[in-house]
């Protein structure tokens, strides 16, 4: 696998909010790390196949296009704008049904308990977690690329 495919999986891997205590990390370096560390998984080999389906599928579905005359291509047009027309009216249904999805953050909140009840770790990175899984860390760890789920 080339290196730009390996660094669009290692993107796809993480996800990566630009929140307070991100900003200067090099994020290159942390795909890197996670692309190194979990490459060969299942996971990421999924991940892998799926990429290299929509790929090929998405070059399929462009030869087919440019075969396309100008009334195909209106057709196809009319049927798009018909199926997106059937998803916004979902959206209003659930919209106007009251559907509610709501997130509460507790992001650093373990660290920052901890952080209360032992303050000299306050400039020190601090990571809070059980078996297997880091649960928070700090914006100082988040600097040096922890961050919660990390195995």
């Amino acid at each position: 696998m080339a290196s730009a495919d390996n660094e669009q999986v290692a993107k796809n891997l993480l996800v990566y909010a630009a929140d307070k205590g991100t900003q200067d990390v090099d994020r290159q370096k942390i795909n890197a790390i996670i692309l190194e560390m979990s490459g060969d998984s299942k996971y990421t080999n999924e991940k892998k196949e799926k990429r290299d389906n929509s790929q090929e599928w998405i070059a399929t579905a462009r030869k087919k296009l440019a075969t396309f005359d100008a009334t195909q291509r209106s057709v196809a047009r009319h049927h798009l704008a018909k199926a997106e027309g059937r998803f916004e009216k979902r959206r209003h249904e659930l919209d106007a049904a009251g559907t509610c999805c709501a997130v509460v953050d507790f992001d650093m909140f373990y660290a920052a308990v901890e952080i209360r009840d032992r303050p000299e770790l306050k400039d020190k990175p601090v990571a809070v977690g059980g078996i297997g899984m880091i649960s928070t860390a700090n914006y100082v760890a988040r600097k040096w690329g922890v961050r919660s789920a990390m195995p």
